[in-house]
């Protein structure tokens, strides 16, 4: 055996072992204890379609070489409770603004289907993917039937990032009612980035809203002024919260067939933390709280329930939220261990549906 393929078989090994050690961490207790970021920087690459791109023998490298290996463990829906998750991905499948080789995104979109299955997702509400096309191969590689994109964001892409991967989408495995997605409106001077992806879902009779949302970064560019940026940015999410309540709100009144909805969450990476005094004084969060919307880890402590964990570049902080708004008890709010795949964790939450 020669380096090259020494070192391929020890890599993919190292993938599975730590795989499998993070798995073991993730146990469904309550909330598990808690060991943001910048926009992207002009790249040239094209993107990369996974599913069209990747060879055989690519596959056959990112799974390990087990072209038998099964992605999942069997899915058991839970009893009467629906698992509710937002899950920002990070640059996905590349993991960076720049797009990776084929194989590298096969094996970033293979993890992230294996974790979902552990986590026995329900509704997922995702940031940061890159087009529906890359979500509906992830939502292939979970091997689970049922298992649909329900609504995908199509934000068109900005000179300052040619590779578009901050797309918002939502999964799930119950029947969707209606869908779709819209960019944020511009207020004044003051131009929300991106949008929402919004889906009205079918919960075994309980019809479900649910908003994926990815909110103004705290970016500041080489060329911006580093006191003059963070007060628009602050501006400009404030003024995301004020459509994102009236729009809820709007679709949240419609009927379907004579049934009203129970149930609406509206999730995401808000980019801002009510825990943080970096963001002292800054209304977005209590925008939404004010439009009826509670967040359902209001009980918890601030330091069991940090988002995004610690980096040379910034402290730990809490920018994904859950909010919800209806009259069906919740359960067992949840945030993942830290995954490899993304600088954020997946946050849950269960409700009744009866």
């Amino acid at each position: 055996m020669n380096l090259k393929k020494f070192l391929c078989v020890v890599s993919s090994f190292l993938s599975v072992f730590l795989f499998a050690e993070e798995v073991k961490l993730n146990t469904e207790t309550k909330v598990a204890s808690n060991d943001v970021v910048a926009e992207a920087s002009p790249v040239t690459e094209k993107p990369v379609v996974v599913s069209e791109t990747v060879t055989s023998e690519e596959k056959k490298e990112a799974t390990t070489g087990n072209k038998d290996k099964k992605v999942i463990s069997p899915f058991i829906p839970l009893e009467n409770q629906v698992k509710v998750c937002t899950w920002n991905m990070r640059w996905f499948p590349s993991g960076s603004p720049v797009v990776k080789p084929a194989k590298d995104e096969y094996k970033r979109s293979e993890s992230a289907a294996r974790f979902l299955n552990w986590q026995k997702v329900d509704i997922v509400m995702l940031q940061e993917v890159r087009s529906a096309e890359v979500v509906t191969n992830l939502v292939k590689m979970m091997e689970r039937p049922d298992m649909k994109v329900a609504a995908c964001t199509q934000f068109p892409t900005l000179p300052t990032d040619p590779v578009p991967q901050h797309q918002n989408a939502i999964i799930t495995h119950y029947p969707v009612i209606d869908s779709g997605f819209a960019k944020w409106e511009k207020d004044g001077e003051l131009e929300p980035p991106r949008g929402y992806a919004y889906a009205v879902i079918d919960c075994d009779g309980t019809l479900t809203l649910c908003f994926s949302v990815h909110f103004k970064s705290n970016f500041i560019a080489k060329e911006e002024d580093p006191e003059k940026t963070p007060i628009v940015n602050r501006k400009t999410r404030e003024a995301t919260a004020r459509q994102f309540v009236a729009i809820a709100d709007k679709l949240s009144k419609k009927e379907y067939d004579g049934r009203k909805i129970e149930a609406v969450f509206l999730a995401g990476d808000f980019n801002t933390s009510i825990f943080d005094d970096n963001f002292k004084g800054e209304a977005t969060i209590q925008t939404i709280k004010d439009g009826g919307y509670r967040d359902v880890y209001a009980d918890v402590p601030a330091d069991k329930r940090e988002t995004m964990p610690a980096t040379k570049w910034h402290s730990s902080t809490v920018f994904d939220y859950i909010f919800y708004k209806g009259d069906k008890k919740l359960n067992d709010p949840y945030i993942a261990p830290k995954s490899w795949i993304s600088d954020h964790r997946l946050v849950s939450i269960k409700f009744i549906k009866k």
